[in-house]
């Protein structure tokens, strides 16, 4: 799996004959243009050294590139699962830059990342959306990334591209490389766990107070209301401080079983509808500049 993106590439000449391309924020990468030859639209003539091309190409980044901050997880830049590109549509120069960009994918997915700290039930929220059954699951060390369908009311499908990141004090550092241009947070709080509580709310505010945060949804997950010493909602709404967020967060606090998945459904639900009304409120202050 893989995003696209459209880039000017810089033309290279090896010794070898074939072609090199520099794009993506200074980071190295090679692309055979061989492969256009195959295509619907070859070039006209071969590409001349030094001589600039507009391409689309899959986007994928290593999880260490990722840690350095070098590609944001971005509906843009939807599933980064390997460390290569390759060409996949070529244009005939610049000239074809219109026709290039139309010919690249729509992304319907929500960028979500789920949240929270160690043990909290995250990846058990994760596996039970995509198959809809308990999973046994071990603590994440490093992310787990999943392509979900989900159906919401109405009969409404909609596509989830979940993140779900290690909640180990050791990675929370990272956190905010994944949340960078995302559509929504999903933050995992374990509904027993009174000791750790106040720990919870600082990384929720820790994460909600970055800059590139500001204004994004926020489903803030009751797990394990299941059990019979779990803290009430009002409890877990005035140790989290919930109102205290910023007035520019919007956030649901939704109580859940992630063991039988109740309620993950209902505040996704929430949580799609909170993205919808902010992607609104964004571009009708686009439209007033």
């Amino acid at each position: 799996m893989g995003g696209w993106l459209a880039v000017k590439v810089t033309v290279r000449r090896r010794r070898s004959g074939s072609i090199a391309g520099v794009a993506c924020g200074g980071s190295e990468r090679r692309a055979s243009f061989a492969a256009a030859a195959r295509r619907r639209r070859p070039f006209k003539r071969s590409p001349v050294s030094g001589t600039q091309q507009l391409i689309a190409l899959p986007v994928a980044f290593t999880y260490s590139e990722q840690k350095a901050g070098l590609c944001p997880a971005s509906p843009a830049w939807s599933s980064l699962s390997s460390a290569c590109f390759r060409l996949i549509k070529m244009g005939n120069g610049l000239s074809d830059q219109s026709s290039l960009l139309s010919s690249l994918p729509l992304f319907h997915s929500f960028h979500i990342v789920i949240l929270g700290l160690d043990c909290a039930g995250k990846t058990t929220v994760l596996y039970r959306l995509q198959f809809n059954e308990f999973v046994n699951t071990v603590p994440t060390k490093g992310f787990n990334s999943e392509k979900i369908k989900v159906m919401l009311g109405n009969s409404k499908s909609v596509t989830f591209h979940f993140w779900d990141v290690g909640g180990q004090e050791k990675l929370r550092p990272l956190w905010k490389s994944y949340t960078r241009c995302t559509d929504g947070i999903v933050f995992v709080v374990d509904s027993v766990d009174i000791e750790r509580m106040e720990e919870a709310k600082t990384e929720l505010y820790k994460i909600t107070k970055i800059s590139e945060n500001q204004g994004v949804p926020v489903l803030v997950v009751a797990n394990k209301q299941d059990l019979r010493n779990c803290l009430s909602l009002s409890e877990m709404e005035k140790l989290l401080a919930l109102h205290e967020l910023s007035s520019s967060t919007p956030w649901h606090l939704q109580p859940t079983c992630a063991i039988i998945g109740e309620g993950l459904t209902e505040g996704l639900e929430k949580l799609h509808d909170m993205i919808i009304k902010r992607r609104k409120m964004l571009r009708q202050q686009k439209k007033k500049r």
